[in-house]
């Protein structure tokens, strides 16, 4: 059989002649519709195709590139491409037409699918590339990138196009990640992975990758498709669980020490006092005593750190305002700054209130104050602030722990020394400190985190080495 249909038909829409090929179509023989009509043949497509032949009559004109639609003898929607030429006598009078048409079904179906591949590829969230299959140096070069390549890495389709991926590749790329992708590229296998990698304006990346070869119909590599994903926001949620997740833990480890140890000390301070009473001033027993009970009390202020890190302090909440805990300290503050450090507060007039113990808030204050003198040892600048603050799904999203709503926050901010990365992952655990042995116990900021979130909020830091750290604190607006 030839690939294509053929039959002619005269004026009157009669079938002449017929192939093998068309008759098949119609699941009959070419002897069984010669000489019918089309319309006993084709009784669903008639009306549209004797249009068309009517119109070929009169103006003795072809009709070429028909794409339609016919259902075959098996019932089978199938789709045509056909052409249509008139057929002349010897006067020049159309007497019949001559129709050669070509199956396309499948055609269209491979183009229908490629255009949903492409819209899939052009619209996906994750950054595709396509390379040729060339390993030798330099490396295969880039023939296709998507939208969210672009998205993700700031190169143009234009700017990418002929380059190799090694303009992703920087000083933190792991060399033995890129030479485990060669290998296993080499021999014709997938590759999956993580690496650090560079955008055009030089910013850092964690991107997760999968590399795969393609294929020809003989089996031959003729290109590798690489889907990448940044995975940096993913990973620092992850850490930041991690972290969150440890000083839970921590701290209600803590905070159950603390607790069943305060009353310990309790039952001694109290011994000590009625000793004391016993023995009276003169006794020369008396200083011994004072130095027990001393000891005790100031076991006992540890203590207390310990339960607000383990949120089992007793509050005593109240509606406050904010800015007026913040002026009633401005003054103590300042004198426990010293002249080398400029204490300026930032008030907003119109901070909502919040619903906190007092005292907690008070000491929330005091901590971070000094541990902000602590990092700027010849002086700087101390800056409190505070403003209503209203935290959306989408930022609450990139930061562990936190739920979004309306808060009044604290912002408090040095010009100190900075922290190192390393530092701000681990300076809320309780009894983890920067400081030289005896200088202190490491409590006051995770008494600051326990606080904050026995309190219904939240605690973050920012930091800079060499500019400076800011702690922002988090507490729900009353009624929010």
């Amino acid at each position: 059989l030839m690939p294509a249909m053929v039959w002619f038909k005269d004026t009157q829409n009669r079938l002449l002649r017929i192939n093998r090929r068309a008759a098949a179509s119609a699941g009959l023989r070419p002897e069984e519709m010669e000489g019918r009509q089309m319309e006993e043949l084709y009784p669903q497509h008639t009306a549209g195709s004797l249009a068309d032949d009517l119109e070929m009559v009169r103006s003795k004109s072809p009709k070429l590139g028909i794409v339609e639609k016919i259902t075959d003898g098996s019932g089978r929607n199938i789709w045509l491409h056909t052409d249509k030429v008139p057929y002349f006598d010897q006067q020049g009078n159309v007497v019949g037409i001559v129709v050669m048409a070509q199956d396309i079904t499948e055609r269209l179906a491979r183009d229908e699918l490629a255009r949903l591949l492409g819209s899939a590829v052009e619209h996906s969230k994750e950054s595709i590339l396509v390379t040729d299959a060339d390993l030798d140096e330099p490396g295969p070069r880039i023939v296709f990138v998507n939208p969210a390549f672009t998205r993700m890495t700031g190169y143009t389709a234009a700017e990418a196009l002929g380059q190799t991926p090694r303009i992703l590749q920087g000083p933190k790329t792991d060399r033995a990640v890129i030479d485990r992708l060669k290998v296993l590229l080499r021999q014709g296998k997938a590759f999956e992975g993580e690496v650090i990698n560079y955008r055009k304006d030089g910013s850092e990346f964690l991107m997760e990758w999968q590399v795969a070869p393609m294929r020809d119909p003989a089996g031959a590599i003729t290109h590798f498709v690489a889907i990448q994903r940044d995975i940096s926001v993913r990973r620092r949620m992850e850490t930041q669980l991690l972290q969150s997740q440890k000083l839970e833990t921590v701290g209600k480890l803590a905070g159950g020490v603390a607790h069943e140890f305060n009353s310990i000390l309790a039952a001694i301070i109290g011994h000590a006092q009625l000793l004391l009473e016993d023995l009276g001033p003169v006794s020369p027993l008396s200083s011994s005593v004072t130095e027990i009970h001393d000891a005790a009390e100031r076991a006992a202020d540890l203590t207390r750190q310990l339960l607000a890190c383990g949120r089992k302090q007793q509050l005593r909440p109240e509606n406050l305002d904010l800015g007026r805990v913040l002026a009633g300290l401005e003054g103590t503050l300042r004198h426990l700054m010293g002249p080398a450090i400029e204490v300026r507060v930032i008030a907003n007039s119109s901070l909502k209130s919040i619903r906190a113990d007092p005292g907690q808030v008070e000491q929330v204050i005091m901590n971070m104050a000094m541990n902000a003198a602590d990092a700027m040892p010849d002086g700087g600048t101390l800056i409190l602030e505070t403003s209503n603050i209203t935290l959306d799904p989408e930022y609450v999203s990139r930061v562990a722990d936190m739920v979004a709503g309306e808060f009044v926050m604290l912002a408090v901010s040095d010009t100190g020394i900075g922290l190192t990365p390393e530092i701000q992952e681990r300076i809320f655990e309780p009894f983890y400190t920067t400081k030289d042995v005896g200088e202190g116990v490491g409590l006051g900021l995770s008494t600051c985190y326990g606080i904050a979130r026995q309190s219904g909020g939240h605690i973050t830091v920012y930091s800079e080495l060499g500019r400076g750290t800011t702690f922002k604190v988090y507490f729900p607006q009353v009624g929010s």
